[in-house]
């Protein structure tokens, strides 16, 4: 997902799960740390990342926005 707000560019990669398994969690922390990495070294886009896990997501809370669904998953 890219955005573009406060003159920022940023690309989210989303990792929405149905089940989670145990190399998930192991997954994730090296995409965060691949985040990390790529933000060392170039300036274009600052990458982040989140996990989703379909039964948080589907809670029935109504978001309004991709910013406030970041916000409470990031």
């Amino acid at each position: 997902v890219k955005t573009t707000g406060n003159n920022a560019k940023q690309i989210y990669i989303v990792e929405i799960k149905g089940q989670q398994n145990t190399d998930d969690i192991l997954k994730f922390q090296r995409l965060k740390l691949w985040c990390q990495d790529v933000n060392k070294v170039q300036s274009k886009y600052t990458f982040k990342c989140l996990y989703i896990l379909q039964t948080k997501y589907e809670s029935g809370y109504q978001f309004s926005n991709f910013e406030e669904i970041s916000r409470i998953f990031g």
